[in-house]
Protein backbone atom coordinates (compact mmCIF):
# COMPACT_ATOMS: atom_id res chain seq x y z
CA UNK A 1 0.00 0.00 0.00
CA UNK A 2 1.33 3.55 -0.76
CA UNK A 3 0.69 6.81 0.83
CA UNK A 4 -2.29 7.59 -2.01
CA UNK A 5 -3.82 3.84 -1.15
CA UNK A 6 -3.49 4.85 2.58
CA UNK A 7 -5.17 7.83 2.65
CA UNK A 8 -8.08 6.74 0.16
CA UNK A 9 -8.62 3.42 2.47
CA UNK A 10 -8.77 6.05 5.63
CA UNK A 11 -10.89 8.24 3.99
CA UNK A 12 -13.39 5.14 3.06
CA UNK A 13 -13.24 3.77 6.48
CA UNK A 14 -13.44 7.44 8.31
CA UNK A 15 -16.36 9.27 5.90
CA UNK A 16 -13.77 11.62 4.76
CA UNK A 17 -12.83 13.21 1.94
CA UNK A 18 -9.05 12.15 0.79
CA UNK A 19 -8.31 15.47 2.11
CA UNK A 20 -9.47 15.61 4.89
CA UNK A 21 -7.78 12.66 5.32
CA UNK A 22 -4.45 13.85 4.07
CA UNK A 23 -4.81 16.05 7.05
CA UNK A 24 -5.49 13.94 9.71
CA UNK A 25 -2.43 11.74 8.09
CA UNK A 26 -0.03 14.43 8.31
CA UNK A 27 -1.25 15.43 12.07
CA UNK A 28 -0.46 12.14 13.56
CA UNK A 29 2.52 11.76 11.63
CA UNK A 30 3.39 15.58 12.89
CA UNK A 31 2.42 14.24 16.62
CA UNK A 32 4.40 11.29 16.29
CA UNK A 33 7.74 12.61 14.94
CA UNK A 34 7.53 15.63 17.67
CA UNK A 35 7.29 12.69 20.26
CA UNK A 36 10.09 10.77 19.26
CA UNK A 37 12.59 13.84 18.43
CA UNK A 38 11.94 14.27 21.84
CA UNK A 39 13.08 11.23 23.04
CA UNK A 40 9.68 9.62 24.23
CA UNK A 41 8.60 6.43 23.30
CA UNK A 42 5.40 6.21 21.28
CA UNK A 43 2.80 2.92 21.73
CA UNK A 44 -0.30 2.12 19.89
CA UNK A 45 -2.27 -0.75 20.99
CA UNK A 46 -3.22 -3.13 18.49
CA UNK A 47 -0.73 -1.86 16.29
CA UNK A 48 2.73 -1.87 17.67
CA UNK A 49 5.54 1.05 19.54
CA UNK A 50 8.37 3.18 18.46
CA UNK A 51 11.04 3.24 20.46
CA UNK A 52 13.82 5.51 20.68
CA UNK A 53 16.56 3.57 21.29
CA UNK A 54 20.67 4.83 22.31
CA UNK A 55 22.90 3.25 19.55
CA UNK A 56 26.63 2.97 21.39
CA UNK A 57 29.58 4.39 19.78
CA UNK A 58 31.87 1.68 17.72
CA UNK A 59 33.59 0.70 15.48
CA UNK A 60 33.07 -0.22 11.75
CA UNK A 61 34.89 -0.60 8.76
CA UNK A 62 34.18 1.20 5.27
CA UNK A 63 33.23 -1.56 3.06
CA UNK A 64 34.43 0.19 0.13
CA UNK A 65 38.13 0.96 1.24
CA UNK A 66 38.45 -1.29 4.34
CA UNK A 67 38.63 1.55 6.50
CA UNK A 68 38.03 1.08 10.04
CA UNK A 69 35.91 4.28 11.09
CA UNK A 70 34.42 5.45 14.37
CA UNK A 71 30.61 6.19 14.60
CA UNK A 72 29.70 8.36 17.16
CA UNK A 73 26.34 7.36 19.67
CA UNK A 74 23.26 8.58 18.48
CA UNK A 75 19.80 7.88 18.62
CA UNK A 76 17.56 5.76 16.76
CA UNK A 77 13.99 4.76 16.14
CA UNK A 78 12.74 1.08 16.30
CA UNK A 79 9.53 -0.11 15.76
CA UNK A 80 8.61 -2.89 17.39
CA UNK A 81 5.25 -4.71 16.08
CA UNK A 82 2.29 -5.48 18.23
CA UNK A 83 1.12 -8.99 19.46
CA UNK A 84 -1.46 -9.73 16.47
CA UNK A 85 0.69 -7.60 13.68
CA UNK A 86 3.83 -9.79 14.99
CA UNK A 87 2.35 -12.70 14.58
CA UNK A 88 0.40 -11.91 11.56
CA UNK A 89 -2.63 -12.40 12.43
CA UNK A 90 -4.69 -8.99 11.60
CA UNK A 91 -8.06 -9.70 13.55
CA UNK A 92 -7.73 -7.79 16.12
CA UNK A 93 -6.99 -4.71 13.69
CA UNK A 94 -11.14 -5.66 12.27
CA UNK A 95 -12.60 -5.66 15.07
CA UNK A 96 -14.25 -2.43 15.09
CA UNK A 97 -15.61 -2.60 10.96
Amino acid sequence: MNYKEYLEALAQQTDMTVEQAGVLAASVADAIGQELQEGHDVRMEGFGSFVVDKELEHITRNPVTGQRMLVPPRLVVRFHPDGGLADGSSKHLLEHE
